[in-house]
């Protein structure tokens, strides 16, 4: 679709407006054919925020995850050990 190729930032998520700016944009004559388009692209970027969201959410949840990983107490008794006997 070159229209939305070289238009991106004109378009949006809203179906009316991209009805308006198609017909600022383009030669469509046919009002369904116009509507089509525009719901088309609609559907495309809306489909498009959608993954961008649930990648970004994903990366929340991992940080999230990583910050509440248990400590390991292992290693945690160790090194109270090895101060303990190094003060001693």
């Amino acid at each position: 679709m070159i229209v939305l190729k070289d238009n991106k930032a004109k378009f949006g998520i809203d179906f009316n407006e991209n009805k308006n700016v198609l017909d600022s944009l383009s030669t469509i004559t046919s009002k369904s054919l116009r509507n089509k388009v525009a719901g088309y692209i609609t559907r495309l970027l809306k489909n498009e925020s959608i993954e961008l969201e649930k990648e970004e959410n994903m990366k929340k949840q991992e940080q999230i995850e990583e910050q509440n990983e248990p400590i390991d107490l292992v290693t945690e008794s160790v090194s109270k050990e090895t101060l303990q006997a190094e003060t001693h």
